[in-house]
């Protein structure tokens, strides 16, 4: 355990010594090498992440789309990419051996298993029901391209103009088929 680590952004400086030092162990054997950002890292209390008790990581559904945590995610990619390795003599970002980042490994809307906060759900469904409003235009158009064999599947007390369209992503809790299975992913 770390004490300097007081957020899930900072860098502990003996683990990077370590990644640095692997990394050019690599590097001398002709080894390239790809760094996946999207890793598991806690969520701490100076963190300020919102129902941080939903997310066993920081990562999930809610690095989509919470403005805050995606901002932590790039500042944390950032700190990666521009840390000066020692034993290299330059900046990870600026290492021929280094080749790739991956930026999301097994994480989506739909990979998930629900979203266990309110507030995470309540953002995505905001964004969801806006999204249904600029592609369809009218609670009818909609009402239409989700029929399911002459089937009404929008609820009757579904209308993405007052915000109350359902995310069901992956959970299947209607049975969605076709359009509307479509549009949750």
């Amino acid at each position: 355990i770390d004490d300097s680590v007081r957020r899930s952004t900072d860098l502990s400086p003996k683990v990077i010594d370590r990644f640095c030092f692997l990394i050019n162990e690599l590097k001398k054997r002709g080894i390239y090498y790809l760094i996946d950002l999207s890793t598991q890292r806690n969520v701490f209390d100076d963190d300020n992440v919102q129902d941080a008790w939903s997310m066993t990581y920081l990562k999930g559904a809610p690095v989509f789309f919470d403005q805050h945590i995606r901002n932590m995610q790039k500042e944390f990619d950032r700190k990666i990419l521009e840390c000066y390795n020692p034993y290299t003599k330059m900046k990870i970002k600026d290492d021929p051996a280094y080749v790739l980042s991956d930026l999301n490994n097994e994480t989506s809307l739909v990979h998930d298993a629900e979203i266990k906060s309110e507030y995470y759900m309540n953002q995505l469904k905001k964004l969801y029901n806006e999204w249904l409003i600029k592609k369809y235009k009218t609670r009818d158009a909609l009402k239409e391209a989700w029929k399911d064999d002459g089937n009404e599947v929008l609820r009757d007390y579904e209308d993405p103009f007052k915000g109350t369209v359902e995310v069901y992503a992956r959970s299947g809790r209607l049975g969605l088929k076709r359009q509307r299975l479509i549009d949750n992913l």
